[in-house]
């Protein structure tokens, strides 16, 4: 291998340089994501991905498209064997979402912002599933995968039941954004990320 020589005034640059880097890409990271949150919304400068110009769900001309889902991450602390720290958090990726130039409307927002909150509904639902089952009973625990799967199909024709309704009726969005706060404040108890589980006990 070739020994590479830095003489020592070069290498507090070198260094410099190298942490500047690893700053930067941790920046780039960090900003690929937005997480739910009830104050902050979305804005169009978040869609930072190329315009999608084909149809989706079989409406033509797509105007905007919005990638969102739910990272999934188990944890446990040491202070606390008893439990598994489960986290479900709500994203929406600004690298793969995007828009049409000529489609960046106050209404077109909102309906993405709509879509975005569909998915934190979905996931306080979920929170709440694993909250109120008894994974201690097997009999119970095997109905959480039943639940989260019956939801994930819920969650699903909701999307297209949005997309059909409000395309072309700003009423019907208005009713569909009514809906959806009045459900988010009814499981305001599951808007936290971090769900904390028992630990299954064998009997």
């Amino acid at each position: 291998m070739k020994n590479l020589f830095y003489p020592k005034a070069a290498l507090p640059l070198l260094i410099l340089i190298l942490v500047a880097n690893i700053t930067s890409a941790q920046k780039i990271k960090e900003k690929q994501f937005i997480y739910w949150d009830e104050q902050d919304k979305i804005s169009w400068e978040d869609f930072r991905g190329t315009a999608f110009h084909k149809s989706v769900q079989g409406i033509p001309g797509t105007a905007a498209v919005s990638r969102v889902g739910i990272q999934r991450k188990y944890f446990r602390y040491k202070e606390s064997p008893d439990t598994i720290s489960l986290m479900l958090r709500v994203t929406f990726n600004r690298f793969l979402s995007s828009v049409r130039a000529n489609w960046k409307t106050d209404r077109y927002l909102e309906h993405e912002q709509l879509h975005f909150d569909m998915t934190e509904l979905l996931a306080r639902k979920m929170r709440r599933a694993y909250i109120l089952v008894d994974l201690n009973i097997p009999a119970e625990g095997k109905k959480v995968p039943k639940i989260i799967r019956s939801l994930t199909e819920d969650y699903k024709a909701q999307q297209v039941a949005f997309d059909n309704d409000s395309y072309s009726s700003a009423e019907k969005q208005k009713e569909w954004r009514i809906k959806i706060d009045e459900e988010l404040l009814f499981l305001a108890e599951y808007n936290h990320p971090v769900v904390k589980i028992p630990v299954v006990t064998s009997k």
